[in-house]
């Protein structure tokens, strides 16, 4: 029993020409066949909830619903516009922290350091961007004791321990 070499050879090597319309050939799937599903929407209501709430993301990743929902109806147009724009710039200083992290960890470790994003939109506009270790812009002076919602924040400093009373005044 002999075995050619050109038999060996040829099973081992992969034409190039074969392989590329190998691959061409996968990529032109009809639209028709990746849109069969197992089970129709109509059918499966897990299915469409889940298949509307996929739209509804990708509809409000499309069209980013403004700040504008955020501020406060009771500031002046000056105040709205200095406030979407200290929204926009926090947003962004809170997304490039966590995008420092890793992607599985990122809420806990950024929570560990600087504090939930939640718990964060509640201090004031200065507290929120020494927080974050951030310079606060000059323009955001006149909005400095409202908070990322747009409401006034207590800036009444809370003493933390209780005062001790006088030798003169105890009684004994």
């Amino acid at each position: 029993m002999t075995v050619k070499n050109s038999n060996v050879v040829e099973r081992n090597t992969i034409d190039p020409l074969k392989l590329a319309a190998l691959i061409h050939k996968t990529k032109d799937i009809s639209p028709a066949v990746q849109s069969n599903l197992l089970v129709p929407l109509a059918k499966s209501t897990k299915l469409a909830s889940i298949h509307k709430q996929s739209q509804q993301l990708l509809k409000s990743e499309e069209h980013p619903t403004g700040l504008d929902e955020r501020t406060s109806p009771r500031l002046d147009k000056k105040t709205n516009g200095l406030l979407l724009e200290a929204q926009k710039q926090i947003t962004i200083l809170i997304e490039d922290r966590m995008a420092l992290y890793p992607s599985a960890k990122k809420n806990k470790m950024f929570s560990l350091k600087y504090g939930s994003p939640e718990s964060i939109k509640q201090l004031s506009i200065t507290k929120i961007f020494s927080s974050l270790r951030a310079n606060k812009p000059q323009q955001f002076i006149p909005i400095e004791n409202l908070n990322f919602f747009g409401n006034q924040v207590n800036t009444l400093k809370k003493p933390k321990f209780k005062k001790i009373p006088d030798a003169k005044n105890c009684k004994l």
